[in-house]
């Protein structure tokens, strides 16, 4: 794992862990869609050299109760979703680096590479100060999408579409959903694409709340979670 850059969540950023998380968990899912044209951008993150410290914990058959959330979170509202069953797991190692409340992977391609397995996403926490506007969810939205593409593809090629730019509420508050595609081309790896969901919410004074969900092509029966995790955002008081 490769902690650096703009952060999307407060603090810390995951870059390179997303894409590329060293262990031996096997091929579980992941998903993704097409969409319209968009910027081509090439990330300057280099290629993942060290593994996570810890695996992710295996998820039980029934979906888990929400975590206790960190005590820098105590203050103020921040945001939650309803945490997805088996094969999602909770990620320690993918919570820490993001700084996030809560975040959940499953392995969609294991040992693609030198150790490296793929993964798909679920993840919540406060968003970055310096990617968020409380007067402009939109540009937030697409600030976090770019942050996650610039940063979490092991340095290759990334060409963004956007399939769909969505304003709704959670709990009555503000909330923007972007939708993308990514596509790239990766050595070893099977999937050329992924489907990448950014929710952002307005959590009052000031602060952001963000929802993060990434489901490659090769396993397009996650997207269905990763909605299902949209759609059951909640805030915390």
């Amino acid at each position: 794992m490769i902690i650096g850059g703009v952060a999307a969540f407060v603090l810390l950023g995951v870059v390179g862990y997303v894409a590329a998380s060293s262990g031996d968990d096997e091929d579980t899912t992941s998903a993704s869609e097409p969409a319209p044209a968009a910027s081509t951008r090439a990330p300057a993150s280099p290629e993942p050299t060290t593994s996570p410290s810890s695996r992710p914990e295996p998820a039980p058959s029934t979906t888990p109760a929400e975590p206790t959330r960190p005590d820098d979170l105590q203050a103020g509202p921040h945001l939650m979703y309803s945490l997805l069953s088996s094969p999602w797991r909770l990620d320690p190692a993918a919570t820490n680096a993001l700084n996030a409340v809560v975040a959940q992977t499953t392995v969609t391609e294991p040992n693609y590479r030198d150790g490296h397995d793929w993964l798909a996403l679920a993840a919540v926490g406060p968003a970055s100060p310096e990617l968020y506007d409380r007067n402009d969810l939109a540009a937030s939205a697409q600030e976090i999408a770019t942050w996650f593409a610039d940063n979490n593809f092991v340095g290759a090629e990334i060409t963004s579409e956007t399939r769909s730019r969505t304003p709704f509420e959670v709990d009555g508050r503000k909330a923007y959903l972007l939708e993308q595609h990514l596509s790239y081309h990766i050595e070893g790896l099977r999937s050329t694409g992924e489907t990448v969901y950014v929710a952002v919410v307005d959590l009052g004074n000031g602060q952001g709340g963000m929802f993060i969900g990434s489901v490659p092509d090769t396993h397009p029966q996650l997207v269905k979670d990763v909605q299902d995790a949209i759609e059951s955002l909640h805030v915390i008081e």
